[in-house]
Order: structure tokens, then C-alpha cells, then sequence
């Protein structure tokens, strides 16, 4: 009787098994990956944790994007005391064509620019009326903990 028990548990055990792993995959099928950070570095389709470790072994900080490529846009903040009226922003060499006005939130003046126009150029002016025009270029940015979705935040300080 004994060795009945243990040859049906010993033919079963791969039809167990089986099924097991099936059921996982069916379970694991609508589940999205764990990893949602944007792929850095040449042929990084695949292989952007492979080359975050090469960043980070390099000194570098794996997390750090250029916000104008950023999927999600980019939402620019400046200090609402660094200019006394309320400035545009608009890119370098094109300040007549693209003028974008701020709003105001918790102190900064904030400009919520969509991918394309992040896009546009590699530096930025900020001007008002009353004060003298400040050019900038996006900082590299920490993306740690942003969803590709949202705006990164890049927060500029004027000396």
C-alpha cells in the first residue's frame, strides 16, 4: 500500500509541476513589468540594466535623464522672487515664435512643456520686462521614482 502511495505521488509530480507553471504564467500575463524606467544608453532596448550598471561603475548616476527627451514633458520651476514681474520662457532663437506663459504654484512660476516642445531647443530664456533675460539648458535630472506618464520636475536656480 505504501509503495502505491509513493509511485502515484512520484507520477503525479510532474503533472503538478506542470500545471503550476502554467498557472503562473496565465496569472503573470497582464502584469506589468517591475521596471519602468526609460532604457539609457546605446541599444538599451533590452539591456538598460546592463548598462545602468556600467553608468553607476562609471562614476555616473544610472537615474539621470535629459528632460527634453523625457516621455512625459517636463514641468519647469523658477523662483517667483528671482525676477519682479512675471517672465515667458521661450527657446533660444526662436523667442517669437514659442512664448510661454507661467502660472504660479507655491512659490515658483511653473511651466508645464509637453515632449515636442522640451524638444524644440537646447537652451532657454526667461525674460520679463522689467529684468534683464536669463538663459538656461535643462540639467540632467534624477528620474528615480517618476512614472514615464508624469512630468519630470526640474526646479531652475538663478544666481
Amino acid at each position: 500500500m505504501r509503495k502505491n502511495v509513493l509511485l502515484t505521488l512520484w507520477l503525479l509530480f510532474p503533472l503538478v509541476t506542470m500545471a503550476a507553471l502554467v498557472w503562473v504564467i496565465v496569472a503573470t500575463v497582464g502584469v506589468p513589468k517591475k521596471m519602468d524606467a526609460p532604457a539609457r544608453g546605446p541599444g538599451a532596448g533590452d539591456t538598460g540594466g546592463a548598462n545602468a550598471l556600467g553608468e553607476w561603475l562609471a562614476g555616473n548616476n544610472p537615474n539621470e535623464v535629459n528632460p527634453a527627451m523625457w516621455p512625459g514633458g517636463v514641468e519647469l520651476r523658477v523662483a517667483t522672487d528671482a525676477f519682479t514681474s512675471q517672465p515667458t520662457l521661450s527657446p533660444v532663437g526662436e523667442e517669437g515664435t514659442h512664448v510661454w506663459a507661467p502660472f504660479e504654484r507655491g512659490g515658483f512660476y511653473v511651466w508645464s512643456l509637453k515632449p515636442y516642445d522640451a524638444r524644440l531647443a537646447d537652451e532657454f530664456v526667461v525674460s520679463s520686462p522689467s529684468d534683464e533675460p536669463r538663459r538656461f539648458v535643462l540639467p540632467k535630472t534624477d528620474a528615480a521614482g517618476v512614472a514615464r506618464t508624469d512630468a519630470i520636475t526640474v526646479t531652475i536656480v538663478f544666481p
